[in-house]
This record gives structure tokens, C-alpha cells and sequence, in this order.
């Protein structure tokens, strides 16, 4: 399963990129649908492989969770989505890449927690990434030092 519009608030670019691979023959049955509800029904509110074409399979598979939520967030309209796949999906077709650039790595910034115990000292180290959408692995990380640091209690 590619996508879920279960998975979002907002599922509107689940329903574009549907429109966009019927718009292009990408899609397994001719989408007969008014509104974006009715398109998600269509669907059953999921993008899977059954939904699409032997290249929009491929396509799919290449393209869309690797760059068109990005692609997506970066459009003003349909039409600037519709641009933007188009021109992946030649991109694609014409073999210049399997897939589109990677999207910058948010910056790490490793965490360091040394925890001192009567067997021993045991450094762990979490890479915490900057980006807000990520920062609850913070909280694994403290998480992760707490259940150590009872480790070591009991052991000792």
C-alpha cells in the first residue's frame, strides 16, 4: 500500500495524484468520479498497486513516497502538481533516474548520556534529529536511558 488517506488529515494529495494517473491512463479502471470524496471512495481511501497500471505501478513505486509529498506541499494548484508529476513522470520514463533526488537529511545532532553504574559505565548515543516532524525520537531516546539505567540498577 502506497498511501491511506486514513493516514492524514488531509488526504487532498492522495486525491490529486489519483486524478493525475487517470488524467495519464496510469490507472487500472477509468476514475468516474465528481468530488474528492467520490474519488476516495472510488478507492476505498488507499493507493495500492491494484489501483494501477504496470507503469503506474513502476512509477508509483519509484516516485511516490520518495518526492511527491514534498512535490506536493510545494504546489499551488492542481495544475502545478499535474506540471510537477508530468515532469517527473518523464523524467522517469526516459530512464534519467529511477527515482527523485533524495530531499536534503535533516541536520543530527548527536546526544550523549553516560550512565554510571557499580559494573561498569555504559555511553549511549542517540542521533536526534532537528526536524520538529521527527523530534519525538527525543523522547525514545530519554526513554531508552531510563530503561538502562534500570537495567543497570537490577544488575547490580
Amino acid at each position: 500500500m502506497h498511501d491511506n488517506a486514513a493516514w492524514h488529515d488531509d488526504p487532498t494529495h492522495l486525491v490529486r495524484y489519483l486524478r493525475w494517473a487517470d488524467a495519464r491512463g496510469l490507472l487500472a479502471e477509468p476514475l468516474d468520479a465528481e468530488t474528492d470524496a467520490d474519488v476516495l471512495d472510488t478507492f476505498d481511501h488507499t493507493l495500492v498497486d491494484e489501483h494501477l497500471t504496470a507503469d503506474g505501478e513502476r512509477f508509483t513505486a519509484a516516485y511516490y513516497t520518495a518526492g511527491y509529498l514534498q512535490e506536493f506541499e510545494a504546489s499551488d494548484t492542481e495544475g502545478d502538481t499535474f506540471r510537477r508529476l508530468d515532469a517527473r513522470f518523464a523524467e522517469w520514463r526516459r530512464g534519467e533516474r529511477s527515482a527523485p533526488p533524495t530531499p536534503p537529511q535533516p541536520q543530527r545532532n548527536p546526544l550523549h548520556f553516560v550512565l554510571a553504574g557499580g559494573a561498569g559505565i555504559l555511553t549511549v548515543t542517540v542521533a536526534v534529529l532537528t526536524d520538529p516532524a521527527v523530534a519525538v525520537l527525543g523522547w525514545v531516546a530519554v526513554g531508552l536511558v531510563a530503561f538502562v539505567r534500570m537495567e543497570l540498577r537490577r544488575r547490580r
